[in-house]
């Protein structure tokens, strides 16, 4: 097994002293290697089913986001919708020849719930300088409909990022969904996974780290990583 971290911190930490500061996501990535690559995937999967969770996709014209849709239901991962207009999506479903049986498709244009999602976002961000105006256009876009829909319950989560950029995924999760009590600055990581080969990665959308950012994102991480 090989492994890497990305470690963008002063560029002095060793790849050593950087693991050590995530025990939680060292002990996993110990067990992974006892584990074949399938076993890790099928763990994974095992607990997204027993959550059953109800996940938006708001990148749903992406083709790639409508086969992982019918995947992730069909093997009942997770309840999905779809957001996005209704026409296009059935279209491009149909030209990839993928079934939206028992997938959901949400169109904010035709959904009963704008008016009630522009007023939120309106108030949530009015003290920013937000109009009403530009409550309703952001309100339009599948990325700020989706994360309103986790804002006010209505979903889990919201998985975007493939035709979305970085900077509007953040802005409409941290705008609309909003930061836990106590957290101040956003970051992450992720695993990619290969036949014999695994890369852990951490990234963090913060460039400016400082001491007190990456111990505070330490224990975040592990707090995840549990």
């Amino acid at each position: 097994m090989l492994l890497y971290i990305s470690a963008q911190i002063e560029g002095r930490d060793s790849i050593i002293a950087h693991i050590k500061r995530f025990p939680a996501l060292l002990r996993s990535i110990e067990q992974i290697g006892k584990n074949t690559m399938a076993q890790f995937i099928d763990h994974i999967k095992i607990r997204a089913r027993q959550l059953k969770k109800h996940i938006v996709l708001p990148d749903a014209m992406d083709e790639r986001t409508i086969q992982a849709a019918r995947i992730i239901v069909d093997e009942k991962i997770a309840n999905i919708s779809l957001i996005g207009s209704e026409g296009a999506v059935r279209s491009k479903a149909q030209q990839l020849d993928v079934s939206l049986e028992d997938i959901r498709i949400v169109d904010p244009e035709k959904s009963e719930n704008l008016i009630e999602f522009v007023h939120a976002y309106f108030n949530l961000r009015k003290t920013k300088g937000m109009q009403q105006e530009q409550a309703q256009a952001a309100m339009r876009q599948p990325l700020f409909f989706g994360a309103m829909m986790v804002h006010e319950g209505m979903a889990d989560g919201s998985v975007a990022g493939s035709m979305s950029t970085t900077g509007d995924v953040l802005r409409a999760g941290i705008q609309i969904v909003g930061l836990p009590e106590g957290i101040t600055v956003v970051s992450s990581f992720f695993l990619m996974i290969f036949p014999k080969t695994i890369y852990c990665c951490r990234t963090g959308s913060n460039l400016r780290t400082t001491c007190r950012y990456r111990n505070f994102n330490s224990r975040e991480s592990q707090k995840i990583d549990r």
